[in-house]
């Protein structure tokens, strides 16, 4: 169901678009009523996944390991674009060691969808840095999956490829 458009069907509220690869505009958002009586509006965890994203974004261009445990929950399983596994342990240690270090992250792209108490993010965009030891420039999309909790958003999935 992706489209230039973004993820999810016009009208249904369930995705929403925060830049395009041209120019970081195209803002689209669609406006939600609340499913179930007492629960958040999704348009209400729409704008604080967005704002997860970026803080993520934020504490791994600045290398920030207290902030980037606050974002990832215990139980994270993750796939790098090398196709290795690795945990949330393993990625505090790679950013607090500096054998993972963010040079430059520039999205082109966030697509995002929420549903109750779990968002998907689907990022597109340029990484320059340092990994495993080595340097690397790529094109890479990133797909997260958020679990809404007492905490806020915190990262439970995540899948890295080359775009």
């Amino acid at each position: 169901m992706t489209s230039s458009r973004g993820i999810g069907e016009p009208g249904t509220g369930r995705a929403r678009r925060t830049s395009d690869s041209a120019s970081g505009s195209g803002r689209t958002a669609h406006e939600l009523c609340p499913e179930e009586e007492g629960t958040m509006p999704d348009s209400e965890r729409e704008a604080e996944l967005l704002d997860a994203e970026r803080r993520l974004q934020a504490a791994q261009r600045a290398g920030d390991v207290a902030a980037l445990d606050g974002l990832l929950d215990e139980r994270l399983i993750a796939f790098g674009p090398d196709g290795n596994r690795f945990t949330k342990q393993d990625d505090l240690a790679a950013h607090r060691d500096r054998t993972s270090v963010v040079d430059e992250l520039v999205e082109e792209e966030l697509d995002l969808i929420v549903e109750g108490a779990t968002g998907v993010t689907f990022f597109l965009g340029r990484v320059t840095g340092t990994f495993g030891g080595a340097p690397v420039t790529a094109r890479l999309r990133y797909t997260r999956t958020w679990t809404y909790g007492e905490h806020g958003w915190r990262i439970v999935a995540a899948h890295i490829s080359p775009a």
